[in-house]
C-alpha cells in the first residue's frame, strides 16, 4: 500500500479559515477521549500546578500458581504544570510511584507537549502525549495508538488505558470538512500482557505461562491520519494508520515479534431515537497474518433519569482460513474466521452526581467467554475520591482471548487525594 508519509509537508503547512466552528462541530464526536486536549480559550491561572496522590490495592480473587496473589499496589503522587506565553501552551503532566507488586519505583511522563497555533485554524501539539480517535467503547480498530493492558485489567484509572507517545500531532479546521496528522518519530508497543501480573496462554507450549518476557521494538516510525466532517446531526471520518501492531505476535522464526500494520477504515456517529448512535469498519493489512475486517455498530440511551445503556456489536473475519504457519500455532488453537463480541454499559448517578454505580460486560458468543468489569465511584468531596472495583473473567476454554485470564479475577480499591 501507498505510504502516508506524502502527508509529513502537510504538518506544517496546512491553512484555511474556520477553525472555531469545526472546533464546535466536531466537539460532540471527540469530547469522550479527547478530555485531555485543551481549549485555546481556557483560561489562565496564576500558577497551573495541581496533581493527586493515590493509593491502591488490588487482589486475586482465586489463584493463579505461577503468580503471586497481589495485582495492584501503587502509591502514587501526580504532578501537572500547564502554563502558557503567547500562542503557545504547554503541559507537563508525570507520575512518580512505588508499584507494590513489582517492588519498584516507577516514573511515567504522561505528557510533555506543547500547543501552538500559528493561525486560527490550525492547532500543531508536539511532544508525548496520549492519542485517541473512532468510535467503539474499550473496542478499538482505526485506533492503532499505544494501550497500557495491565493497567487495564488490574484496576487503574481509565486514563491509563491509553499509554503515552511522542508524536507531532497536526490539525487543520475548515469550514466544511477538517483533517489531522500524527506523526511518531518511533514506534511505542502498547504495554501488553507480558507475565508480569497476569498469565496468559501459549499455544505454542499448550499451557498457561507467565516469563515476563520482552520484545524487540522495531526503531522505524508511525504515521496516522484521519478526516472529519460533520453533515447535519450526522459526524463522519475516514482514517488511515501505516506501522506496526502494538502486542506482538509468533512469528514461527523469529519468535515474538511487532509485525507491519496499515489499517484503512471509516465511521459514523449521529442521534437515532432519543439516543446516540455509532458504527466504524477497519481494514487491517497485517504483515504476516491474513488481513482481517473489523466493525462495530453501537447505541447508546438514557433509559431513565440517571441511568444510561449502551451496546455493541463488534465483529472480525479475515480474509481467509488461518493457517498453522501463519500463527506458529498448532491447528488446535488457531482461531477461527470470525469472531463476535458483544458489549453492554450501565451507569447510574446518584447523589447530585458523586456516586457512580458502572458495569461494563464483554461477551464472545463465538468464543464462549467474556469480562467483566463492575465498580462504585464515589466522590466524597472536590479533594477526595473512592473508587472499589472488579475484573472478573471466564470462558469454556483457557486459549480464548478472555478465557485464558480465568486466573487474573481481581478486585480493587482506590483512593485518591487531589490538589
Amino acid at each position: 500500500m501507498n505510504s502516508l508519509k506524502v502527508f509529513y509537508p502537510l504538518a506544517v503547512a496546512l491553512t484555511v479559515s474556520g477553525y472555531v466552528m469545526a472546533q464546535e462541530e466536531a466537539a460532540g464526536e471527540w469530547e469522550e477521549w479527547d478530555n485531555w486536549e485543551e481549549s485555546t480559550a481556557e483560561e489562565e491561572k496564576p500558577f497551573p500546578l495541581h496533581g493527586f496522590l493515590e493509593q491502591s490495592w488490588g487482589q486475586r480473587t482465586g489463584t493463579d500458581p505461577l503468580l503471586d496473589d497481589g495485582t495492584l499496589a501503587d502509591s502514587r503522587a501526580r504532578l501537572e504544570w500547564t502554563p502558557s506565553t503567547g500562542r503557545v501552551q504547554f503541559k507537563l503532566k508525570g507520575d512518580l510511584y512505588y508499584d507494590g507488586v513489582t517492588a519498584d519505583w516507577e516514573s511515567d511522563v504522561r505528557e510533555a507537549s506543547a500547543l501552538y497555533s500559528p493561525t486560527g485554524n490550525i492547532d500543531l501539539k508536539l511532544g508525548r502525549q496520549p492519542l485517541t480517535w473512532g468510535t467503539g467503547d474499550y473496542l478499538f480498530i482505526n485506533d492503532q495508538f499505544a494501550k497500557d493492558w495491565q493497567s487495564f485489567f488490574s484496576g487503574r484509572d481509565d486514563e491509563y488505558l491509553k499509554a503515552p507517545q511522542d508524536a507531532l500531532r497536526a490539525s487543520w479546521y475548515g469550514s466544511d470538512i477538517n483533517l489531522e496528522l500524527v506523526w511518531m518519530p518511533r514506534f511505542t508497543p502498547d504495554r501488553f500482557i507480558n507475565g508480569e501480573r497476569f498469565s496468559f496462554f501459549s499455544p505454542q507450549l499448550g499451557q498457561q505461562i507467565a516469563p515476563d518476557f520482552s520484545v524487540a521494538e522495531p526503531s522505524a516510525d508511525e504515521v496516522a491520519a484521519r478526516v472529519f466532517w460533520r453533515r447535519n446531526s450526522s459526524e463522519f471520518a475516514l482514517y488511515g494508520y501505516q506501522g506496526y501492531q502494538g502486542t506482538p505476535d509468533m512469528h514461527p522464526v523469529a519468535g515474538p515479534v511487532h509485525p507491519r500494520l496499515n489499517v484503512w477504515g471509516g465511521s459514523l456517529r449521529r442521534p437515532l431515537a432519543g439516543g446516540l448512535f455509532n458504527t466504524e469498519v477497519g481494514y487491517l493489512d497485517n504483515q504476516y497474518k491474513p488481513d482481517q475486517w473489523r466493525a462495530l455498530v453501537g447505541y447508546e440511551r438514557e433509559l431513565v433519569t440517571n441511568l444510561t445503556a449502551s451496546g455493541q456489536l463488534y465483529l472480525e473475519r479475515y480474509d481467509g482460513k488461518p493457517e498453522p504457519s501463519q500463527f506458529a500455532t498448532p491447528s488446535e488453537y488457531l482461531p477461527a474466521r470470525s469472531r463476535s463480541v458483544v458489549t453492554t454499559r450501565l451507569r447510574y448517578s446518584a447523589m447530585r452526581g458523586t456516586l457512580i454505580w458502572s458495569l461494563f460486560a464483554f461477551h464472545s458468543p463465538s468464543d464462549s467467554d467474556g469480562y467483566l468489569r463492575p465498580s462504585i465511584d464515589w466522590r466524597y468531596s472536590d479533594k477526595w475520591q473512592w473508587t472499589l472495583g472488579g475484573n472478573l473473567f471466564y470462558g469454556r476454554d483457557d486459549y480464548t482471548f478472555f478465557g485464558q485470564f480465568d486466573r487474573a479475577d481481581n478486585v480493587y480499591l482506590r483512593v485518591k487525594y487531589s490538589f
